[in-house]
């Protein structure tokens, strides 16, 4: 009742005491992560207009925004350095049209991704080129464990038809945790063409992940 009585007395409606405190809350917590600049600054004895506080949660919203984007990265591979396999005898060839396609040796590469600890990865993409009607390129994404051989993989795309370059996007259900001190990841690209077929090659990998802030 006490309460009542003083919003009454200080002119403030209880749906506008609300709509401050929410937007007083919301600010306190953006500020902690990022500068935010509020507009209008409420005192007693003055009424709060709807436009001043609608202003102040757009200037919330803006910041948390700007925040969430700001927590999204990428890691990305260029197959210009990644001709060989340190796990397999496989050899690549790159060129201007196919990108890396597969020379000799085994079908398949892999390469190790290096991740910030605790990232969280959430999606997949390869910029491939496929010109071959009945042979694919696929890229899988892996976690290998430290103490063994076992790997999981945690998701995988091919190519598909012959429309030449393609972009492969795979999204993970959950976002995968990167835990560097108990596993490591890789890429493995699995080639479905014989040695010297130039039809099917892949030109790059980016993998998109976020950082809890």
């Amino acid at each position: 009742m006490r309460i009542k009585n003083y919003i009454s007395k200080k002119r403030f409606s209880m749906k506008q005491v609300v709509s401050v405190l929410v937007v007083v809350f919301l600010g306190i917590t953006v500020l902690a992560y990022a500068a935010v600049s509020i507009p209008n600054n409420f005192t007693p004895n003055t009424t709060a207009k709807a436009s001043e506080v609608n202003a102040n949660f757009n200037a919330v919203k803006t910041a948390i925004d700007a925040l969430e984007a700001s927590r999204t990265k990428y890691y990305s591979l260029s197959m210009w350095a990644a001709q060989r396999s340190a796990r397999s005898d496989f050899q690549g060839v790159i060129n201007t049209t196919s990108g890396l396609y597969y020379s000799s040796g085994s079908n398949f590469l892999d390469i190790p991704i290096h991740l910030p600890n605790g990232a969280n990865i959430e999606e997949v993409e390869a910029y491939v080129y496929d010109t071959n009607a009945t042979a694919n390129i696929e890229v899988r994404l892996y976690q290998g464990t430290l103490n063994n051989t076992l790997s999981v993989g945690l998701g995988s795309v091919a190519s598909s038809g012959s429309n030449g370059a393609q972009t492969l996007t795979y999204t993970l259900p959950t976002p995968q945790q990167v835990g560097n001190s108990s596993a490591g990841y890789f890429i493995q690209i699995i080639y479905g063409t014989t040695a010297g077929d130039t039809s099917v090659g892949i030109y790059g990998i980016r993998i998109k992940y976020s950082l809890t802030l």
